[in-house]
Formats: structure tokens, C-alpha cells, sequence
């Protein structure tokens, strides 16, 4: 077996191991800046290749409560539910703009409460974890994909990103729809 190939191995054992924290796991008690950095690269590091210093900053989730992507912390302290966000988004911006992220967001959490958010929140992780635990679809040779330019993985990467587009897309027009005739309906009264 091949250094690079052993590498890949390792990889694959790590993606096969991880896991993402439920709300239960995370702390009770809110945490400064430096404090979620560390959270968050604890939990998040793994799925990091390359250079790790970039991953998340302070920057970025000023960034973040800026574009209004999370709410901004109480007193200086970020929560739980924050937390869950940023985890989230650090999760899809290694495949999305921070543009569709946040649409992302606001369809997935609309008129849900907190018992709802959190759920959608797991089931984020378990969805996560499964596509990283799970064999690929369809079965992928993994040293042939070492070797060509673009492969199978390249291809379903791009096709998810395609079909969550659409979903996306279609879920914000059934907003755009509900929105309206909630107006209408108030407008009639």
C-alpha cells in the first residue's frame, strides 16, 4: 500500500469515528470568543485538510452576527444555540456561499420554536455523521479515485450540491407563498 494511499486510510478511519456534539454535549454555561473557538475546533478539526489556521476566526463570526447568521452573544457570551449555528455553518461553507448558507438557515428554521430547532439541529449531525460514516453510493474504489483528476466523489458532491440547490429554492418560494397569504388573509380581516 502506497504512502499516500495509507494516508487516505487513515482518513477514512477518522471521518468513520467522528462526531458532532448534540446540544447535551455542549457547555451549559455561555463561552467568550476565545472559548468558541476553541469548542468549535475541537469539534470541527477533523474534517480539516490543509492548513488549519484559517478554519474559524473571531473575524468571521463577528462576520456572522454582522449578516445576521446567528444572534449576536449576551454580554459577550455565546450559548448553546449559537454554538449549534456556528457549527452548522462551518460545516456548509466548505460547500456553500455564505449567501445560500443563509438562506439555508432562515427556510430551515422558519416558525420553529426551540425544542424544533434543536431537533433539526441533531438531525443536521446525524445526517452529517452518516454521510461520513457510510460507504459511499455507489461504491467507490478508493485507490482508483486517487488517481484520476475528477472522480466519483468529485461528481457526488457536485450532484448534492445541485438537488439541496433546488430544495432550497423550492422550500423559499413555499415561504414566499405562505408569507403572502398570511398577508392576504390579514388584509381580507
Amino acid at each position: 500500500m502506497s504512502e499516500k494511499t495509507e494516508e487516505f486510510e487513515a482518513f477514512r478511519a477518522r471521518m468513520q469515528a467522528f462526531h458532532l456534539p448534540r446540544t447535551k454535549e455542549l457547555p451549559n454555561v455561555g463561552l467568550y470568543m476565545d472559548q468558541v473557538l476553541g469548542v468549535l475546533t475541537d469539534y470541527l478539526s477533523p474534517l480539516e485538510i490543509g492548513r488549519r489556521d484559517d478554519f474559524i476566526t473571531s473575524s468571521m463570526i463577528n462576520n456572522y452576527v454582522k449578516q445576521g447568521l446567528i444572534k449576536p452573544p449576551k454580554n459577550k457570551k455565546y450559548d448553546k444555540s449559537q454554538i449549534c449555528y456556528l457549527i452548522v455553518i462551518c460545516i456548509l461553507k466548505k460547500v456553500y456561499a455564505i449567501g445560500e448558507i443563509k438562506t439555508l438557515l432562515i427556510v430551515s428554521s422558519a416558525d420553529k420554536d426551540r425544542d424544533e430547532l434543536r431537533d433539526a439541529y441533531h438531525s443536521f449531525c446525524e445526517c452529517i455523521e452518516n454521510a461520513l460514516h457510510a460507504p459511499s453510493f455507489p461504491p467507490i474504489d478508493w485507490q482508483e479515485e486517487l488517481l484520476r483528476p475528477f472522480g466519483t466523489a468529485l461528481a457526488l458532491s457536485v450532484g448534492m450540491k445541485i438537488y439541496e440547490q433546488q430544495i432550497i429554492a423550492l422550500k423559499t418560494a413555499m415561504l414566499a407563498e405562505m408569507a403572502s397569504e398570511a398577508q392576504n388573509k390579514e388584509i381580507k380581516q
